[in-house]
């Protein structure tokens, strides 16, 4: 059985790698790009089974690579889960509004997870912002796969 493929497009590196580190973890095979336009090509070039964008990137927003993929015939059809620190009603109606099949919100993230499972303390990278519960982006994840 194939893994699932997720991109995820984050300008944090180190919040980029340790979403990839925990989708990893959860059974998922990732990419990992921090630079928008990266992101949008790599998606097209990729064809990942599933998009986690983050919303606040400088450069290209999450709406604006939202739109971008929407246009596009090779990407319309990827799902998108946003992960962002936003929390507002609005934030989720113009993320819907432009494409995303998901929200979830950047939370607290269980670090004594990693640690229990083998990694060492220093090779967990720490986001400058915030961090997130992985089994409820996983979730995420299976929903919108289920849906499409």
């Amino acid at each position: 059985m194939e893994k699932t493929r997720v991109l995820v497009i984050d300008d944090d590196a180190g919040f980029a790698r340790l979403v990839g580190m925990g989708l990893a973890r959860a059974g998922f095979e990732v990419i990992e790009e921090t630079d928008p336009y990266q992101g949008v090509a790599r998606a097209r070039s990729e064809r990942p089974d599933v998009i986690i964008l983050d919303l606040y990137m400088p450069k290209l927003d999450g709406y604006e690579v939202s739109k971008l993929l929407d246009a596009d015939e090779a990407t319309r059809d990827i799902p998108i889960v946003i992960l962002t620190s936003a929390e507002a009603e609005q934030h989720r109606r113009m993320s819907r509004q432009w494409g995303a099949d998901a929200f979830v919100r950047k939370r607290s993230l269980e670090l004594s997870r990693f640690l229990a499972e083998g990694s060492a303390a220093d090779s967990v990278p720490v986001a400058r912002k915030d961090t997130l519960d992985i089994e409820e982006l996983r979730r995420a994840i299976e929903k919108v796969l289920a849906a499409h």
